[in-house]
C-alpha cells in the first residue's frame, strides 16, 4: 500500500475516501510514512501518518485481519459454518482454537452484514414478502430467543432480521418452574418500552417496501404482535394472515419463511432438534446468523433440484437483483475492512446495537467483551 484510502479518525476531514481523492488530484498532502513495524503474521507493516489531523495508522489498519496474530481462510470458515460444524470442531480442521474462529466469525459477520446493507440499499423489491418469528435459545432452554426473520415470497431471500430475547415458556416440573422464577427475578429480560421486534423488523423493511411501485402483500401467522406494525407501514401493504397449522406444503403462503426455518434447524449446528451443541453467547449466535444469511441469500444455490442450466441461479437472482451489483459489493470481501463509521447509516437500529455487541446475554457474569477493532473507528 503506497498511501490509505482514507484517515481512520473518524472526526478527520480526510475520514471520507473522496476527500483524499479530491486531495491527490490538487497534489495536496494526505498521508506521510511514520517508519515499519514487524509482525509474524504479515511481516514488516508500513505505518502513515494523517497530514490533517496527525491520527497514524498502517497497512493492516485497512485489512480484514486488523489486529489478528494468524491468517485464517474466511472462505474456508464460512464453508465450515453453514455445514453443521460446531466450533471446536471448525477448529481442528483449520488448525487454530475455537476463540480464533469466534474472533474470524465475528469479523466475517460483520462484513457480511456490511455488504448486504450496501446492496440492498440500491435495489428495489420486486415480490411480496413473508414475516414469521425463529425460535432457538441461548446458554440453556430456561433463555429462548426469536430470530424475526422477513423472506421474499418468490425467491426466499431475506431481507430483514431481528433479535428478541424470551422468558421460559411452555409446559415445566415444579423443580424447572422454580429455576425459572428464580432465573427471572435476577435476570429479567426487561422488553421494549415503546418499540416491538416486529416494529423494527418494519422499520427496516419500509424502504425497500417505499421502493416497490405497487402494493406489497406482506404474510405472516395468526400471532398478535403482526397486524399493529404493519399496519403502520401504510396503505400500500397489504397483510395476510395464514394459521401455522396449516400444511407446510409449497402453496401455503408461509412456505418461504418454513423453508428458511428448516435450513437453519439443518445447515446450523446450535439452532438443530435436541442438539448438544448451542449458542453460548448472544452475540456470537447473532455472528454466526448472519454470515449464515448472508450465504443463504449469495452464495448458496436457488434449488438443489433445478435443471442444469438452472443450477448457477442463488436467491439474489430470483429477487432480481442484479448480478454486477452483488459483485461489485463483494470485490475484496475477505481482505478488505469495512468500517462501521462509512456503513452506520445503511444498517438498521438493530444491526448497529448487534455490530458493537450490545445484546444482553443471559447468565452473563462478567461484563461483555468488545474487541478494541470494533470500535476503534
Amino acid at each position: 500500500m503506497k498511501s490509505p484510502p482514507f484517515c481512520t479518525n473518524p472526526l478527520c476531514t480526510q475520514h471520507t475516501p473522496k476527500v483524499v481523492k479530491k486531495r491527490k488530484k490538487k497534489k495536496l498532502p494526505t498521508f506521510h510514512k511514520h517508519g515499519t513495524r514487524s509482525t509474524l503474521a504479515f511481516g514488516l507493516v508500513q505505518r502513515f501518518c494523517c497530514v490533517l489531523c496527525g491520527t497514524t495508522c498502517s497497512s493492516q489498519s485497512f485489512s480484514l485481519d486488523f489486529y489478528a496474530k494468524k491468517v485464517i481462510s474466511y472462505n474456508d470458515l464460512q464453508n465450515l459454518m453453514v455445514t453443521s460444524s460446531s466450533i471446536r470442531a471448525i477448529g481442528r480442521i483449520l488448525s487454530c482454537s475455537p476463540a480464533s474462529v469466534l474472533n474470524r466469525t465475528m469479523r466475517l459477520s460483520r462484513q457480511c452484514a456490511a455488504i448486504d446493507a450496501e446492496i440492498l440499499s440500491q435495489v428495489a423489491l420486486d415480490e411480496n414478502l413473508v414475516i414469521d418469528g425463529f425460535e432457538s435459545y441461548v446458554e440453556s432452554k430456561y433463555h429462548p430467543n426469536n430470530i424475526n426473520i422477513a423472506a421474499g415470497s418468490d425467491s426466499s431471500f431475506i431481507y430483514a432480521t431481528t433479535y428478541t430475547q424470551l422468558n421460559r415458556k411452555g409446559r415445566m416440573t415444579d423443580a424447572q418452574k422454580s429455576k425459572a422464577a428464580a432465573l427471572k427475578e435476577t435476570e429479567h429480560i426487561t422488553p421494549e418500552p415503546t418499540v416491538t421486534p416486529v416494529q423494527f423488523l418494519c422499520a427496516q423493511l419500509s424502504p425497500l417496501i417505499a421502493s416497490k411501485p405497487d402494493t406489497t402483500t406482506i404474510s405472516s401467522d395468526l400471532h398478535h404482535s403482526y397486524p399493529q406494525p404493519i399496519r403502520e407501514l401504510g396503505s400500500q401493504v397489504v397483510h395476510i394472515q395464514t394459521s401455522s397449522h396449516d400444511p407446510r406444503s409449497k402453496e401455503n403462503p408461509l412456505a418461504p419463511v418454513n423453508y428458511a426455518d428448516r435450513e437453519f434447524r439443518k445447515d446450523l449446528c446450535e439452532h438443530g432438534r435436541k442438539t448438544i451443541c448451542y449458542g453460548k453467547n448472544v452475540n456470537n449466535q447473532m455472528d454466526r446468523f448472519i454470515t449464515y444469511t448472508f450465504w443463504h441469500n449469495y452464495v448458496k444455490q436457488y434449488r438443489i433440484n433445478d435443471p442444469k442450466e438452472k443450477y448457477h441461479l442463488r436467491h439474489y437472482d430470483q429477487a432480481g437483483i442484479d448480478n454486477e451489483l452483488v459483485n461489485r459489493a463483494r470485490v475484496k470481501m475477505y481482505t478488505k475492512r469495512r468500517f462501521f463509521s462509512h456503513i452506520q447509516e445503511k444498517l438498521s437500529w438493530f444491526h448497529r446495537v448487534w455490530w458493537v455487541r450490545l445484546l444482553q446475554n443471559p447468565e452473563a457474569s462478567s461484563k461483555m467483551y468488545v474487541p478494541k477493532f470494533l470500535t476503534s473507528f
